[in-house]
């Protein structure tokens, strides 16, 4: 071992208060008053699992699940907000001290799921009284403190590692990981700087008391401070430098001559030192020689007009035995150079989903074309961006995109240009023609009747539609590409009915309202139609017929699907029905239903064909859709002889959401499919909240209750709650909702249906 570690049980101590947080508050948070509300209530606290016992008296408490809309407690809504934010801050301050004494996972699990079902319930209040921002301070507040303990969870890691390190006598690895601890310790200062910041705004605004939680940020900041200071007297050498310029008015065509030295506090040289000299997005690297002198040249180029100040740095190496050091040159920048793009060789024509490619180089006046690499540029079609990149060596361009749909049919511009604005180069561009070519669409429309009416008797009253929209020549022999996106007009009798839009593969589905003035045994004519206005994609229409079904008739499927356009032969509408309706995101409406029902649909299904249609924007709601509730129909319904895939679970989607990251979506659909599956009764009742919808068929002998109520809590979550739902929730309300679908027998939903 080192002569440099000899006495090291005497500093080990200092040096092992990063992972220990040595000092920490130990008081517990006392009640706050403001909790006891009679002579039934009990003291707030905190149990050893991290749930926060509830002060209030019997009669004061709030149910832990109700739709935050119809929550209603007796007495002052201000003194209701004034009892949940006190709880909250009993949680912040409990695990503030927990995390100053080392229990980082106390003080971890009181910032989870208590805190989230307390900050639901809070956030309901603050809606009624307009202080929904208050809500939001008190999440922000809990991630950053979430955020601080999981830091030093890391800084205890890397300090056991450090002392092994120096227990071992192995003085690069000890270094390497003493410059990690520094990293760390600033940011636990900069975290709890900010903590205290967030504290003191959510005291002045709410009232709360979090004086504790303050001491004990303090104390974790003095602690990691002082650890700081013990790693770099042990590790590291100060150092010393010293940069200047020959010129301070500097442009492209008239660099600075940038020089100065680098040494030790002592004043000895370091050699082979890094040199970082930046200036905006300007960067330039060079070494010390052996007296620790060093010399660059910095050409402005990407920096800002306004750029003011050269930043020069040495950045030691992670095993050298140096602190960082920096040094400031003021400058300006006299003027902005002039620029040229060069075009040499552009695509000609091209059509959908083909390449468009471009070669050239870019010239700056005054500036060798040696020192003009990294320069971003960007290639446009018809004002689109089609692609980005940097110049290479001697300002060579090298750029290509593919062709999107919303770049329309003809002549266009192709342009290549210098991607930044304001810059000490001048922004510049070329252009070429592009002749952009029609590629030909194909649409395919199913129509059948979805079922009976409300009561014995009655006619059916709604029609599936669903179909796919392709481009043609894309892969004729496959069905074609599948175009996303695109609006898709639906009629029924020549009456239009709104626009639907594709989902990701091309595909839609709908239900709508059979025509009031269609009668049993009437054939319905179905129109879906593709303009392709705007684009480069040429229009088509699909065509196809279905029989409204005479009262207790078996309801019949369409013998045929009639797909045509102009451009497409029998043989690819053979292949895209084949593939119509086992794929893709679906949209379903249903249009009589009570205006509160469509509110319910809206937030969790996405849309209502009742509001598409209208515009871009009611297209747009129809996407949104069109993602969701393709589960929740009871599998697609096809014509006879076209296969369905066998393998697609009613909550595929739930499962692909999950897969994606978005917890919240997947609550929403699998509550989505579940209530849809539940509700076919003639006795579902559609404005029902999702607790009285629970209620009405948790006794039911064929429903999974326990996996109806899991499904229905995490829903409430994603709904209500202003934190999202956690992953492990809503994988769990993925689960419960097969077990309910998988609790409902076919003889069941035929007998209710």
């Amino acid at each position: 071992m080192s002569t440099r570690y000899q006495g090291l049980v005497g500093v080990l101590a200092a040096i092992l208060v990063v992972s220990a947080v040595v000092g920490g508050v130990g008081a517990a948070s006392s009640p706050d008053p403001a909790l006891q509300t009679g002579s039934g209530a009990t003291g707030n606290g905190t149990t050893a699992d991290g749930t926060v016992t509830n002060g209030t008296a019997a009669n004061t408490t709030l149910p832990p699940h109700q739709n935050p809309e119809e929550v209603r407690q007796e007495g002052d809504s201000q003194r209701v907000a004034e009892h949940l934010a006190s709880r909250l801050g009993t949680r912040l301050a409990e695990s503030a001290v927990a995390i100053s004494e080392q229990d980082l996972e106390r003080g971890q699990v009181l910032l989870d799921e208590g805190y989230d079902e307390e900050l639901a319930r809070y956030a309901t209040v603050a809606r009624d009284l307009d202080e929904e921002e208050l809500a939001t301070r008190f999440d922000l507040t809990r991630e950053e403190q979430a955020s601080l303990a999981e830091t030093l969870r890391e800084t205890e890691t890397l300090a056991t590692e450090y002392q092994r390190a120096v227990e071992n006598g192995d003085d690069e690895r000890a270094r390497e990981l003493a410059r990690d601890l520094l990293e760390q310790a600033e940011k636990v200062t900069r975290t709890t700087a900010d903590l205290e910041e967030r504290y003191t705004v959510l005291e002045n605004e709410t009232g709360i008391e979090l004086s504790e939680a303050t001491v004990a940020i303090e104390e974790i900041r003095r602690t990691t401070g002082e650890a700081t200071v013990a790693i770099q007297s042990r590790e590291f050498t100060e150092t010393r430098l010293v940069a200047e310029t020959n010129r301070t008015r500097i442009s492209a065509s008239d660099p600075a001559g940038i020089s100065g030295r680098l040494t030790t506090a002592d004043g000895t040289p370091i050699e082979n030192g890094t040199i970082r000299i930046q200036l905006g997005d300007d960067i330039v690297t060079t070494e010390t020689g052996q007296n620790g002198s060093f010399t660059a040249t910095y050409r402005p180029l990407l920096a800002a007009m306004n750029a003011s100040t050269v930043a020069v740095a040495y950045e030691p190496e992670p095993t050298d035995p140096y602190l960082p050091a920096t040094d400031t040159i003021a400058v300006s920048i006299a003027e902005q150079a002039g620029t040229s793009v060069d075009l040499e060789n552009t695509s000609s024509t091209a059509a959908f989903d083909e390449p468009v490619r471009a070669t050239g180089a870019v010239r700056v006046a005054g500036v060798d074309t040696g020192s003009l690499d990294g320069i971003p540029v960007v290639l446009g079609v018809g004002g689109r961006r089609l692609a980005t990149g940097e110049t290479g060596p001697n300002g060579g361009v090298e750029l290509a995109g593919t062709l999107p749909a919303t770049v329309p049919t003809g002549e266009n511009e192709l342009r290549v240009a210098i991607d930044r604005r304001d810059a000490a180069i001048a922004r510049s561009a070329e252009t070429a023609s592009l002749s952009v070519r029609e590629t030909p669409t194909a649409l395919s429309v199913a129509a059948a009747i979805d079922g009976g009416g409300d009561g014995e008797g009655d006619r059916a009253d709604e029609v599936d539609l669903s179909g796919r929209l392709v481009a043609a020549e894309a892969a004729a022999s496959e069905g074609g590409r599948g175009l996303a996106g695109r609006p898709v007009v639906l009629s029924i009798g020549g009456a239009v009915l709104g626009t639907v839009e594709t989902g990701a593969d091309g595909t839609y589905r709908t239900t709508v309202d059979v025509p009031a003035s269609a009668g049993p045994g009437d054939e319905l004519p179905v129109t879906a139609s593709y303009e392709g206005a705007g684009t480069n994609l040429a229009g088509s229409t699909a065509e196809a017929r279905t029989l409204v079904p005479r009262p207790d008739a078996a309801i019949p499927r369409p013998d045929a699907v009639v797909a045509s356009d102009s451009a497409v032969g029998d043989g690819v509408v053979a292949g895209i029905v084949a593939t119509l309706l086992g794929l893709g995101a679906y949209l379903v409406v249903r249009r009589r239903r009570p205006e509160r029902l469509r509110r319910v649909r809206r937030r969790v299904l996405g849309t209502d064909l009742g509001d598409a249609g209208s515009g871009p924007d009611g297209a747009a709601e129809a996407a949104g859709a069109s993602s969701v509730v393709g589960e929740v129909a009871d599998g697609p319904r096809t014509p006879s002889g076209v296969a369905t895939d066998p393998d697609r679970s009613p909550l595929s989607r739930a499962r692909a959401e999950l897969a994606a990251g978005r917890p919240d979506e997947t609550a929403r659909i699998v509550y989505a499919v579940v209530r849809s599956r539940l509700g076919r009764s003639a006795e579902d009742a559609s404005s029902e909240t999702h607790w009285e919808f629970y209620r009405r068929w948790r006794d039911d002998d064929e429903v999974d209750a326990a996996g109806l109520e899991t499904v229905t809590e995490a829903y409430e979550r994603a709904e209500f709650a202003p934190h999202e739902v956690p992953s492990r929730t809503a994988d769990d309300a993925v689960d419960a909702g097969d077990d309910v679908l998988d609790s409902r027998t076919p003889s069941a939903d035929r007998e209710e249906r």
